[in-house]
């Protein structure tokens, strides 16, 4: 083989190597592009949400931001906070009293999502009616709350209500009581930190889609698109 072959060879192969670089980081922008927007339209879908509920869009996306900032003060997500926000906003939860209730109910779930998302549920029940029966009481016994002590406590005999429940979860999370700080605790474990790098990792692609105007863009292609469909579908009527 002439010197010739051996240096087209050489180039050939070069030409191929910078060619498949070049297609993985296409296929890598194209990726974390995607991701962006995939986050950016949840957190979208979030914020709407709060909107909805709150019936004011200024105080929904108050709310949102005040959520977002609260969620590295625990072990919950954003998601996972705003929907527990809509459940008790609709029972009559202010929204001065709001962040303090989701602290108290995540300590008491010890930072357990399912279980967070089963407390709040049974919370807002309670709240909704403005007492707690006894399978609601049941239900949280079985959960692993205290309940029945800290109702005992509060000199509650008989029917609790909506507001003795209330007292009862503050007291049970009131420092040096068994739910003192139990988020705090967690997200100094590994499962904790690996969960903040998680949540500043979807927050840096949601900011990096709005900033960069990524999400504009898009929402502009997606104008073009059904805008194009829709003369197609007039025409064709």
């Amino acid at each position: 083989m002439n010197q010739l072959n051996m240096t087209s060879i050489a180039a050939g192969a070069g030409i191929l190597t910078l060619y498949k670089s070049f297609t993985s980081l296409v296929s890598a922008v194209k990726g974390f592009s995607q991701q962006a927007l995939q986050s950016y339209s949840h957190f979208e879908q979030i914020e709407s949400g709060l909107q909805g509920v709150l019936k004011d869009v200024k105080k929904g996306t108050d709310m949102f931001e005040d959520l977002r900032k609260f969620s590295f003060d625990t072990t919950f997500g954003v998601d996972t906070l705003a929907n527990a926000a809509q459940q008790l906003i609709g029972v009559g939860e202010s929204a001065s009293t709001l962040k303090t209730t989701l602290l108290q109910l995540g300590n008491v779930a010890s930072g357990d999502t399912n279980k967070f998302n089963e407390l709040v549920s049974i919370f807002a029940k309670i709240q909704n009616t403005g007492k707690a029966g006894s399978m609601q009481l049941q239900q949280l016994a079985l959960r692993g709350v205290p309940i029945y002590q800290y109702l005992k406590q509060i000199g509650v005999q008989g029917t609790a209500t909506g507001e003795d429940i209330r007292k009862a979860f503050a007291k049970m999370t009131e420092e040096g009581e068994v739910f003192y700080g139990t988020m705090e605790r967690i997200n100094d474990t590994i499962q904790g930190k690996e969960g903040f790098i998680s949540d500043t990792w979807r927050e840096f692609l949601t900011s990096f889609a709005e900033a960069s105007g990524l999400a504009d863009m898009y929402k502009a292609a997606l104008d073009g698109v059904y805008n194009a469909l829709q003369g197609v579908v007039d025409w064709l009527q």
